[in-house]
């Protein structure tokens, strides 16, 4: 991969360096948030989600039965469903809210994270290219893709994705952390740390 530093936001973060440095070794943000747009978050998160899914599911399945033509209304209760786990209801949720809307970028790009978290890349790929047909400014359609091309070990793709991302939205700390998790990969140290740096700030 070529040696290459984007703008946007970037910017040496001395104070933080040991902090990112300790970061190196932990588990990758893999998710992105964005309104009702399901995340992949730490463990700690995802037990809290758990913990109060069932709560949110009675009462987003409430307004579902209230509303069964509004495609929002499944995109988020498939939300819940993806952060809980249960992928197949999810699924069945972003399935409906698409064919409710088909230009419902948000779905797509939800379905495709699902996906991808399921390991069925080719989908997932498929539903970010959707999504950003409709929307090719939508920074987490963008940061998704990435993380896909990353898993297919298309790290130029990936890294384009990313910069984009961050042009769009420099406050996204995701998109800094695996940008960085990138730049460690190919031994580029000093890039993976500055962004890991901004990563930390934007989201301690």
């Amino acid at each position: 991969m070529h040696r290459q530093r984007i703008g946007n936001g970037r910017r040496r973060l001395g104070g933080t360096l040991l902090a990112a440095a300790l970061l190196l070794g932990l588990l990758p943000l893999t998710g992105c948030s964005s309104g009702a747009l399901l995340s992949t978050t730490m463990p700690e998160a995802q037990e809290a989600a758990a913990a109060t899914s069932e709560a949110n599911l009675a009462s987003l399945t409430s307004v579902v039965e209230r509303n069964p033509n509004d495609p929002q209304a499944y995109n988020t209760r498939g939300s819940v469903y993806g952060q809980a786990g249960r992928y197949e209801q999810a699924l069945a949720d972003f399935d409906k809210a698409i064919s409710l809307d088909a230009k419902y970028a948000q779905a797509y790009a939800n379905r495709g994270l699902v996906h991808r978290q399921t390991r069925k890349l080719e989908f997932a790929l498929a539903d970010y290219n959707k999504a950003l047909a409709l929307d090719p400014a939508y920074a987490a359609a963008l940061l998704g893709r990435g993380l896909v091309h990353r898993q297919r070990g298309q790290l130029i793709l990936a890294l384009n994705d990313f910069n984009k991302a961050l042009a769009i939205r420099p406050d996204n700390a995701q998109a800094y952390y695996n940008r960085g998790v990138l730049y460690q990969g190919q031994q580029q140290h000093q890039f993976a740390i500055d962004d890991f740096s901004i990563a930390i700030t934007l989201s301690p």
